[in-house]
This record gives structure tokens, sequence and C-alpha cells, in this order.
């Protein structure tokens, strides 16, 4: 039997709000390292491949789809 498309998207949605305010609470005592974020921003704006990894996804599923028809 099928699950409601809406109940199974909702489902783990829910189980993450319930987790946050635990979450959030034992988060509050950790100290933030500004220089790691530092370093993963200027990682992903300035050296990312993410858009170039994508394109190349995108190509081979076209191609792939190309071959079928």
């Amino acid at each position: 039997m099928r699950r409601p498309i809406l109940a199974t998207a909702l489902l783990p949605a829910s189980l993450l709000l319930a987790a946050l305010p635990a979450g959030s609470l034992l988060a509050a005592d950790e100290k933030i390292d500004l220089a790691a974020i530092t370093r993963i921003r200027d990682e992903a704006f300035n050296r990312s491949k993410a858009q170039e990894t994508l394109s190349k996804l995108t190509e081979i599923g076209r191609a792939s789809c190309r071959e079928r028809v």
C-alpha cells in the first residue's frame, strides 16, 4: 500500500522540528570557530565545483535519455 505523498514528506520534517529545541539547548555552550566557518565559506564561494559538476551530470543524463528514444 502506498502512503500519501504529503504524509511521507511531512514525517521527516516533523521529526527534525521535534529535535531542534533539544539540540539548540545543548549547542548553546559550544564555542563557535569563526575561522573554520570563514574557511568553509571561502571554499564554497571561491573554489566550488558544484555548478560544474551539476552541469556535467545533467549533460550525461540528457545523453542517456536521447539514446533511449
